[in-house]
Formats: structure tokens, C-alpha cells, sequence
């Protein structure tokens, strides 16, 4: 109750805010004018700061905000969302207010109350049923939050003679399900008017610098081709949510779009403790992904990266001067600068921080593919060398390219979850609609014999056989394809879905408080479930009935080797099953497993299925055998017609 109380009381004094637009004061910091067109930023994302799980997230996040930070003295930071786990032990999804505390706490002692623009992830959004619920932590614990930026908002900075103008991109749902229900991000017609209102404005500012960031990449928001419009108008679209991609473990998802609109995903601070730097020097983007607490940071900005250029967006005029940005938590000795192999030359310091400058006749360079190494010396004498490829001519850049990258960051995982559950629910319908069509041809005699050839060796490669057994039995073979059919049309899941309120989850959405939720995950759902679990099913009723037809007919045609491979089959897939039915379980209550036909019953389902087949008597078999045996039959048929015009003869 205290809380709901607090929370109120805090929506009133924030107002339920549409507020989009800030504008910082002038940068104060390095007067020189060595300093001047060039700016740098941090962005880190997927904090998940937990009241349960590893305490050295928070306490290593305390010593970024100010030790880190202290020593890399950005402009500002952008937080890219998740910042709370809000699931507890036992994977109840529910905002914490405990974690939300620690976040405010830890963010407000960061170091010269740096500028700080966060937005919301999936996390921050889960069990909430819209911006204005009290339960909406992010309104009343964020740094923007608390000014009343609950949607995409603008931040315009003017730094060192360059103008900036940072888009925050809020894709997360206004009905914020339990997880893991709205990974897939989602812009409404509100938040699209919000960001196109937002471009408008920027794009009639030529002179400022765009950056564009957010918690879910383009490829993981249902309208993933309008966001991808959106970063067009930007320099670069930093974003997060997938971490590492879990046991794929891939650093660097980076990948451009239409080969020239950049997008970067950055690994999370959660498990992998990484941060980005990012720079801007004169226009031109460079940046570098850390892991914290290693030292030095070399960002090399002119000449830039040539892996990372942009030629439509960024001006590569000559220029004399070879600009190095390095920040240490010791004193640096020196740092010395090469290209390709020539000898090494020292870069100095300007007003004893980052910027390390040097003299260089850049027409030498300019055309071609070249290197440039950097070698910095600290108080103890260790060396750290960092090394890039660069090219003063446009046309001689090499876009950045990783197929794991291009594919993860480049696809929609909307239309992959809709393909992979359209091609699902057509193999299931088809195999079996396809079998009986094939066994109703053959037993009719209106299949070619070349066909029903083919037809009697496929029968005989066990998988086929034991599909055969089942199609054969209607009493089996029609409620497992209704089933599957019901999966896709019908409910998943009754219970508490959203603060209280009920609802239900289908394949195709949710519906709670009579509002549709076009969530994307259910659709994977039903894939794991019908692309692995059920088949592992069928086929290991399939093999029951095998082993019931061998003991009728005294024709045993069932390894051991067989037998194992079903038990480990089904043994996986319903340990398989029951990790993914946990999820409903834990998420919805008594209610989401009484009313829970995708999991609950559909272990009552199987298990009356098997019974069914274990039941089958002698006289079930029958078709099964006219099958099988069709091609005996009509080869001994063939055979006393040869005799028998043999004996005419003779």
C-alpha cells in the first residue's frame, strides 16, 4: 500500500508527461582549442540490477558511475534500458523496488552528475500494464523518468563548436506483459508520432550531429522497417537487449543498412561488464566496446576506422593533424604513434588529458589502404598497442561484415517467428493429411506403380513406418492433428497475466482487459513445441504401436537400439517441455495451470494418447498390413499369372 501510495503521489508531481524534448547546457570542459570539434559519450546497456543475483553488478556498477567515469569525463551517457531484473528466484516477473532503489542510488552518485539518458528495456516494462500504472518504477527511479520522459525524447547539446542532437527510442510495449512474452519490441501509432515528430525537428537542423539509441536492435521490433527509416536520419543507432547471444557468445554485432545506416549493438554489462566509447570528431563517428576495469582506452579518431565509415554521412577532408583519445587510470609515460612501417613518432598531450595530437602530412596518405599503430607506456612500464586499417579516400571503404552480425541485426525476428510458425503448423497438418491421401491411392489402385513402388520402400525406414502406424489409427491419428490445429487458434493459457488483471495467450496475441497485445513469442512458443516436443510424441506413439503389431503378428521388426532412442526421445523432450512449462507456471499462477492446455493438459493429452496405443487389438492392425503388404500380394499375383500362362503353353 505504501508503495502504491508513493507512486501516485509521484505521477502527480512528474504529471503523466508526454515530455520529448531537453536541451543541456554548453559543455565547460577542455577550453583548448585542440579540443575543439570533438566530443565523446559512453553508452552502456543491460544493467539488470538484481536483489538476488551477482551483488558485484551493483558494486562494479557503483565504481563505473564514479571512478570510471571520472577518469573518462564524457559529455554524457546513454543507458540503454534494462535496468532492473524484476524477476525474482523463482522467475516471477515483477517490478522490485528494492533494485529500482539501488539503481537510483548508485546513478545519482555518479561522478559531476554527469548527464544521464536512460530509457526503458523489456525488463523495466514487465508486469505493467501502462506508463501511467504505479507500478511504473522507471517514472519515479530513472534520471528521465523523473523529469516525465516516459516515451522517446530528444536531448539537443552543443559541445566544442558541434552540435548535437540524441534520440532516444523507446520500443517498449504500453502494456508491459510478463516475461518472457514481450521480448519483441513495439512501436504504437503514439510512440510513432512521438519519433516522427522528433526526426521532423532534426532533420531541419543540418548542422547538428545525430545519434540515435535504444534498448532492442531494429531487427527485434515488430515494425523493425520503420525504425530502420528512423536511424537513417542519425549517424549511428546504438542499441542492446541480446547481450551476447547467450552460448553464442558474439561480441561486435555490428552491421549497416542499406550500406550506409550504421547500427551497433553493444554486449551487456549483466554478465560481460562492458561499455561503449564513443567519439565524434569533426562529424566522423569512432568508438570502442571495453570491458570494464580494463586500462588503457585507445580511441583512435583521426584518421578514423576503415571498416567504419560512413561516406553519405561524414565529411573526409584532409586533415594535418593525427588525433588519438586515451584514457588511463595511471599516469601515462608516452604515446607513440606509426603508419604502416615507418618509425614510430611521439604524440603529445593537450592540457594534460585524453587528446594526444601529431603533425602528419596527410596527402602522403591519401589514397590507398594504410595502418596506423598506437603504443601507450604507463607509470609501469606496461605497453598496450592498438592497431587499425584507414583510408583518406571514401571510395576505398570496407564496410564492416560478419554473416552472424548481418543476419541477427539485419532480419525481423517478427516475420521469423511468424514464418517458422506458418511452415510449423503446415507440417503438421500436411504430413499426416499427405500419409492418408498416399495410403487411400495405394489401397484403391488409382497410384501409378512406379509410385506405389516408392511408396512401400519409404514404409520400410522406421521414422515413415512408425507415421504410417499412426495415420492408420483414427482414433489416434485425428486428435493429434486437431491438437496441433487447436495450438494455433485456440487459447494457451487463462490466468493473471498483468497486474491482476486476466487474460488469455493465444499463438497469434494476447488479450487482456479486452485489449490485443500482438506479442511475437507465443509464436515461437509454438514451434519449440510442435517442431520438437510433439514430433518426439507421435513418433514414440508410432513406435508403441510397432512393437504392439510385432507381437500380434509375431514379426518383430524393433531394435533395442530402437527402443532406447524412443526413451531418450521422449525423456529429453519432456524434460524440454517442462522447462518451457515452467515459465507459464511460474509466470500465471493456479489459474495458468489449471486453464494451461498448452502445457498442463498437453501431458494428459500424450498420456491418453500412449494409453490408446497400448490398447490396440489384433483387429487394428488390419490396414496397416494390406499396406505393408500391397506390393507382396501383387508381386505373388504376378507370379501365378507367369505360371499359369507357362502351363497353358505347355
Amino acid at each position: 500500500m505504501y508503495r502504491k501510495i508513493v507512486g501516485f503521489f509521484t505521477l502527480l508531481l512528474v504529471g503523466v508527461s508526454t515530455k520529448t524534448k531537453l536541451t543541456l547546457p554548453d559543455s565547460s570542459l577542455w577550453k583548448n582549442s585542440y579540443y575543439d570539434k570533438i566530443s565523446w559519450f559512453v553508452h552502456i546497456t543491460d544493467i539488470h540490477i538484481s536483489s538476488w543475483e551477482d551483488d558485484t553488478r551493483q558494486e562494479q556498477l557503483q565504481e563505473f558511475v564514479t571512478k570510471t567515469l571520472s577518469i573518462l569525463k564524457p559529455e554524457l551517457v546513454m543507458c540503454g534500458g534494462d535496468l532492473t531484473e524484476a524477476k525474482s528466484k523463482a522467475l516471477v516477473a515483477d517490478q522490485d523496488l528494492s533494485e529500482w532503489n539501488d539503481y537510483r542510488n548508485i546513478v545519482d552518485s555518479r561522478w559531476n552528475n554527469v548527464t544521464w539518458l536512460d530509457i526503458r528495456g523489456n525488463h523495466d516494462n514487465l508486469n505493467i500494464i501502462n506508463r501511467n500504472s504505479s507500478k511504473n518504477c522507471f517514472a519515479t527511479h530513472s534520471v528521465m523518468g523523473r523529469q516525465g520522459f516516459l516515451h522517446s525524447y530528444k536531448v539537443s547539446l552543443q559541445s566544442r563548436k558541434q552540435k548535437f542532437n540524441i534520440i532516444a527510442i523507446d520500443g517498449t510495449w504500453e502494456v508491459g506483459m510478463r516475461y518472457p512474452f514481450n521480448f519483441v519490441g513495439y512501436i504504437d501509432d503514439q510512440e510513432r508520432s512521438i519519433l516522427k515528430k522528433l526526426v521532423e525537428e532534426v532533420d531541419q537542423d543540418q548542422e547538428a550531429v545525430n545519434l540515435m539509441f535504444g534498448h532492442y536492435p531494429t531487427s527485434v521490433v515488430e515494425q523493425s522497417s520503420f525504425i530502420r527509416s528512423l536511424i537513417s536520419h542519425g549517424l549511428v543507432y546504438l542499441s542492446g537487449h541480446l547481450h551476447d547471444l547467450y552460448f553464442f557468445k558474439m561480441y561486435g554485432m555490428y552491421s549497416y543498412h542499406q550500406n550506409r545506416d550504421l547500427e551497433l549493438e553493444l554486449v551487456d554489462w549483466k554478465n560481460n561488464r562492458r561499455f561503449r566509447v564513443l567519439a565524434v570528431d569533426d562529424g566522423k563517428l569512432s568508438f570502442k566496446d571495453v570491458k570494464y576495469n580494463q586500462w588503457p582506452i585507445t580511441l583512435i579518431t583521426n584518421p578514423k576506422d576503415i571498416q567504419f565509415m560512413l561516406p553519405t554521412k561524414e565529411n573526409y577532408t584532409l586533415d594535418n593533424t593525427i588525433r588519438v583519445l586515451v584514457f588511463h587510470n595511471q599516469e601515462i609515460k608516452r604515446v607513440t604513434v606509426g603508419i604502416n612501417d615507418e618509425e614510430e613518432m611521439e604524440a603529445n598531450s593537450v592540457d594534460e588529458g585524453p587528446l594526444y595530437i601529431l603533425p602528419w602530412n596527410a596527402d602522403k596518405y591519401s589514397d590507398g589502404v594504410h595502418r596506423i599503430t598506437v603504443r601507450v607506456l604507463d607509470a609501469e612500464d606496461k605497453e598496450t598497442l592498438t592497431e587499425q586499417e584507414f583510408t583518406l579516400n571514401p571510395k576505398n571503404a570496407q564496410n564492416f561484415s560478419r554473416f552472424m552480425s548481418n543476419v541477427v541485426l539485419r532480419w525481423s525476428f517478427s516475420v521469423l517467428f511468424q514464418t517458422i510458425f506458418a511452415l510449423t503448423l503446415i507440417f503438421n497438418i500436411l504430413i499426416p493429411v499427405g500419409l492418408s491421401l498416399l495410403i487411400y491411392l495405394s489401397q484403391t489402385g488409382r497410384l501409378k506403380h512406379s509410385s506405389r513402388d516408392f511408396f512401400m520402400k519409404i514404409i520400410k525406414w522406421s521414422p515413415i513406418r512408425k507415421l504410417v502406424h499412426v495415420v492408420c489409427q483414427k482414433i489416434l491419428c485425428w486428435p493429434l492433428t486437431i491438437f496441433s490445429l487447436y495450438m494455433a487458434l485456440g487459447p494457451w493459457t487463462v490466468g493473471t497475466l498483468i497486474e491482476g488483471h486476466t487474460g488469455a495467450i493465444f499463438a497469434w496475441g494476447i488479450i487482456v482487459n479486452s485489449d490485443m497485445v500482438h506479442s511475437q513469442v507465443p509464436f515461437a512458443y509454438y514451434f519449440l513445441h510442435f517442431a520438437f516436443i510433439h514430433p518426439v510424441m507421435v513418433l514414440a506413439i508410432g513406435h508403441l504401436l510397432d512393437i504392439k503389431h510385432g507381437q500380434v503378428f509375431d514379426n518383430r521388426v524393433v531394435s533395442w537400439c530402437g527402443h532406447l532412442a524412443c526413451a531418450l526421445g521422449v525423456v529429453t523432450m519432456l524434460a524440454f517441455s517442462i522447462l518451457l512449462g515452467v515459465t507459464f507456471w511460474s509466470q500465471f499462477g493456479a489459474l495458468g495451470i489449471v486453464f494451461g492446455p498448452l502445457k498442463t493438459w498437453s501431458y494428459v493429452f500424450y498420456g491418453v494418447m500412449f494409453f490408446l496405443a497400448w490398447r490396440m487389438g489384433a483387429e487394428q492392425f488390419i490396414k496397416f498390413n494390406q499396406i505393408i503388404n500391397d506390393r507382396k500380394d501383387k508381386k505373388n499375383e504376378d507370379e501365378e499369372n507367369v505360371n499359369s500362362d507357362d502351363a497353358l503353353l505347355g
